[in-house]
């Protein structure tokens, strides 16, 4: 019998049932893994019906909480220091010794507010202190979950509906983006106590994602995935939400879960974890590319840039967690290693000679690739960069 926990067996005619989960790869991983910042073995992670885990070396998890595995957050500066949850408003879990034990963090959480099955948390990312919680309003703590206020209004427009995304700007402690699973996009620049409406009706999935990216430089840079068919996928905002562009480009027709973005040099990779597995572009979504040769083709529902490590750690619906090394700056044809068909591209951007044929045009590729000082033009420095005579910032 296979259902959303696991694979189970009987001899019995079913009378009795054993799990066989055992070196199977097969569960579902919620959106809200977190990554270690020095530990590259250390996943922390939510998963459907399995409650959650925490990877403890290659292939061995160990469970830390039961029921559904939910959303997790580890502290920015003392990552003993760690939640997770499981499904409900207030059943949110703390500990302080990486996860050997763990203790209830709800003070102050009305227990009747609203959620999305699995509510979001987020840490701060300039104050460690400062942790955010969303039911179907924003809760605070500022003394890393001892207790909890209310900070914003109901951001739903009623009924059941809750908060299902919460992003802080990495750039900008007053810039939040909030989604609810009643298709509503809202933004706060008073660091979540007001919002603004910016996008109704959009569809997907009513319970919790990581669908909002905000740009690591530029709080007012965001990108919203959009998990349906025959819709805009991938949508892109330079104004925090006022107005948003199409960036499907030639990305097949299938529903997007997730977005991650990352920087190298002076633009932005932008990645896609979608029901056919996980797409790439780095030119603003005018062409992307299929990631991860050994991924199964399966829905990813989360992605996490691990930039410490340089990889991205994907979660998945039936296949459970994945890591691919992040594409190195003077990858000019993408795959995964700095070669002599890099350096003669590099050529080609430095001289501002016509490409050739088997590379993307330099428009695309040059700055992203070469542009190793970041100051918008492949030059000497960038040479020097390149031929080990500097490195790069």
């Amino acid at each position: 019998c296979g259902n959303d926990g696991r694979v189970h067996t009987s001899v019995d005619d079913g009378d009795t049932w054993v799990a066989r989960n055992n070196g199977l790869g097969v569960v579902q991983i919620y959106p809200g893994i977190s990554v270690h910042p020095s530990n590259s073995t250390f996943l922390l992670g939510g998963m459907q019906d399995n409650g959650t885990n925490r990877r403890d070396a290659g292939l061995s998890w160990s469970q830390r909480i039961g029921g559904d595995g939910g959303y997790t957050a580890l502290h920015p500066a003392n990552p003993n220091t760690m939640f997770a949850e499981f499904q409900g408003t207030g059943n949110l879990y703390r500990s302080t010794n990486g996860g050997t034990n763990f203790n209830l963090s709800n003070s102050g959480i009305v227990g009747s507010d609203r959620n999305c099955f699995l509510p979001p948390v987020a840490f701060s990312p300039f104050n460690s202190s400062t942790i955010f919680y969303g039911t179907h309003r924003v809760y605070r703590s500022i003394n890393t979950g001892m207790n909890w206020t209310p900070i914003s209004g109901d951001l739903t427009s009623g009924g059941t509906a809750a908060i299902r995304g919460l992003v802080i700007a990495p750039s900008d402690v007053q810039t939040v983006y909030v989604t609810t699973n009643d298709g509503r996009l809202l933004v706060s620049t008073d660091g979540g106590v007001n919002f603004t409406p910016r996008l109704a009706g959009i569809p997907g999935w009513v319970r919790v994602k990581r669908e909002v990216a905000v740009d690591p430089t530029d709080d007012a840079i965001a990108y919203l995935a959009v998990a349906h068919f025959g819709v805009d996928q991938i949508r892109k905002t330079v104004n925090h939400g006022l107005s948003w562009t199409t960036i499907d480009g030639d990305l097949p027709d299938v529903p997007v879960n997730t977005v991650a973005v990352e920087h190298q040099g002076s633009t932005a990779n932008v990645f896609l974890g979608t029901d056919a597995g996980v797409y790439m572009s780095c030119d603003s979504g005018g062409h992307w590319r299929k990631m991860g040769a050994s991924l199964p083709n399966v829905p990813v529902m989360d992605l996490v840039v691990d930039i410490p490590f340089q990889r991205l750690v994907a979660g998945t619906l039936g296949r459970g967690a994945w890591s691919v090394p992040l594409p190195p700056m003077g990858d000019a044809d993408m795959d995964a290693d700095v070669d002599l068909r890099d350096y003669r591209q590099f050529g080609i951007c430095f001289s501002g000679a016509i490409d050739q044929p088997g590379f993307v045009s330099p428009s695309l590729v040059c700055l992203q690739s070469f542009d190793f000082e970041g100051d918008g033009d492949v030059d000497l420095g960038d040479y020097l960069c390149y031929s080990g005579q500097l490195e790069g910032p």
